[in-house]
């Protein structure tokens, strides 16, 4: 699943891609236990992800259609687009014909950066699409209310977490100290020395040279 997707990116994997409502995926469930116990004790390891269930992942290797097969080989994903049958898929292990499948790219390869972000990112949407439809069919809500809720609610946690972040700064680092403020400051007045006084005063002329003048 979605919390342990690393493991398959070591070691070699035969990877199906189903969901429980599909018929063509109920079709070959059978079958697919039977590759998984022909499969045990061997160095090649039968999996299963449910894209109901792991969207992440299953967004990663970006399914259009099921079922969808994979074969892994560490962490080389290929696309198995042969027959949907067990002694086929047996033959496509023994025989390493994997080899002869184009490895997916590595800009869009699962684990990549990449693909993690478009992973998750698909994954929050299709969380989002899921509890509109909840909200909407069980709960009876307005569509547009549904949506505005989805909409506004992740701006407040948003805005919830940076207050969070300021105050937490605030609490261990202190306020800033009033030299450090930012914004208009006062002008500080600046005092004169003694001997700028001086300076001054005698270069000007006293009030009774001005009224001999």
């Amino acid at each position: 699943d979605d919390s342990n997707s690393d493991q398959v990116l070591t070691g070699e994997w035969f990877i199906k891609v189903y969901a429980p409502w599909c018929p063509a995926c109920q079709a070959i469930a059978s079958s697919w236990t039977e590759l998984a116990a022909w499969a045990d004790g061997r160095d090649v390891n039968i999996a299963e992800i449910d894209l109901t269930k792991n969207y992440a992942l299953s967004n990663q290797l970006l399914v259009d259609r099921i079922p969808k097969l994979f074969h892994v080989k560490d962490g080389e994903f290929r696309l198995y687009q042969g027959p949907r049958a067990l002694s086929e898929w047996k033959k496509f292990i023994e025989n390493e014909d994997y080899k002869q499948l184009d490895a997916i790219p590595w800009y869009r390869k699962p684990g990549s950066v990449l693909m993690g972000i478009f992973g998750t990112l698909m994954s929050f949407a299709t969380r989002v699409h899921n509890l509109h439809g909840t909200l909407t069919s069980r709960y009876n809500i307005n569509p547009m209310v549904s949506m505005a809720v989805l909409f506004i609610t992740p701006i407040i946690i948003t805005i919830l977490v940076i207050l969070l972040i300021i105050y937490i700064l605030h609490t261990f680092l202190g306020k800033p100290s009033p030299a450090a403020a930012i914004g208009p400051q006062k002008p500080r007045q600046r005092t004169l020395s003694e001997n700028a006084k001086k300076i001054i005063e005698a270069g000007m002329p006293n009030a009774e040279e001005k009224k001999t003048n």
